[in-house]
């Protein structure tokens, strides 16, 4: 465990796993080929269900300086904005 970590509650663990996964999953996908953003964002979600104060998931293209956002609903799925 991280030293950051050890100040985590329980539940605050679980949920930090969560986004770890969720953005895991995301990546090996695309290091699998996958490019299709919402495909990627699908990966991602699956994992991250649990994480009830998410404010907002990235994906950013480095070379052409592009994202797009994603923002959490406060009782629903994601929405893009």
């Amino acid at each position: 465990m991280s030293s950051r970590n050890r100040y985590l509650s329980k539940v605050e663990r679980q949920q930090a796993l969560a986004i770890n996964r969720g953005l895991s999953a995301a990546l090996d996908d695309f290091r699998s080929g996958e490019r299709n953003i919402e495909k990627l964002i699908v990966a991602a979600k699956g994992h991250l269900e649990a994480v009830d104060r998410l404010q907002y998931l990235e994906f950013v293209d480095g070379d052409a300086q592009n994202f797009r956002q994603f923002t959490a609903a406060p009782h629903g799925p994601f929405a893009a904005t």
